[in-house]
């Protein structure tokens, strides 16, 4: 069939073994057009926006676009397997659309999951374990450095030093960790790497006249977070 409206799709053994665990994350750079962005890192939360061409309305509730999960509206498919999904495939335009209404005036983002074939009986078992690690941490200043440029800056500016060489001193010695701290929150707040491991199982097959898939999957992401 000649296909006239712009429509990108992608396969989801292409999107399988991606590290992460949110697939609509992984779609960016990989169908033209799209941009998922995730605005937050909220723990055991990994869930972003969608939008299609960029943004094109005032209001953020009605510019992102639709997610339909087998032919069914969803809020978002942040939680879907990535071994279930057999393709994604996106809507870009109002010919793309216009089976969906103003329902799908800023795009449209299909998802359709792995159902049962016409074949023997199949049974799939994936299994990986992987390290995650921050790309780069930000390196802070220690309370003594801290404290002895704000002196510098405030003199600069006309004013006095607002540490006295006793603060200074308890700062850089730590002998008075109550009083004059010095705690490296990073690193008490931050893991260097933590694992991440995902198992899948599924079975699939059928006759002409049953057809089934089935799978059940674990996956547990510890996150960076001590």
């Amino acid at each position: 069939d000649l296909i006239t409206s712009p429509v990108s799709s992608v396969g989801g053994w292409q999107l399988e073994y991606l590290p992460g665990i949110n697939r609509t994350n992984l779609l960016n750079g990989r169908v033209t057009g799209f941009l998922g962005i995730q605005h937050d890192g909220e723990l055991g939360i990994e869930s972003n926006s969608m939008y299609i061409r960029g943004l094109r309305s005032i209001s953020s509730d009605s510019r992102q676009a639709a997610i339909l999960v087998d032919g069914y509206v969803r809020k978002d498919a942040n939680r879907i397997s990535p071994a279930d999904i057999e393709s994604v495939t996106i809507l870009k335009d109002a010919a793309a659309t216009a089976l969906y209404g103003l329902r799908g005036a800023n795009g449209v983002v299909l998802i359709t999951t792995k159902h049962g074939r016409i074949q023997p009986l199949t049974v799939s078992i994936d299994a990986g374990v992987g390290f995650q690690a921050p790309t780069r941490l930000p390196k802070y200043l220690g309370s003594y450095d801290y404290a002895r440029l704000y002196n510098e800056a405030a003199v600069n500016d006309g004013g006095s030093p607002k540490y006295d060489q006793y603060a200074l001193d308890s700062y850089l010695s730590g002998d008075d960790p109550y009083n004059y701290p010095d705690v490296d929150w990073m690193d008490r707040f931050m893991k260097k790497s933590s694992v991440v491991q995902r198992y899948n199982v599924s079975v699939r097959g059928g006759t002409e006249r049953v057809r089934y898939y089935a799978s059940v999957g674990y996956v547990d992401n510890s996150g960076l977070y001590n």
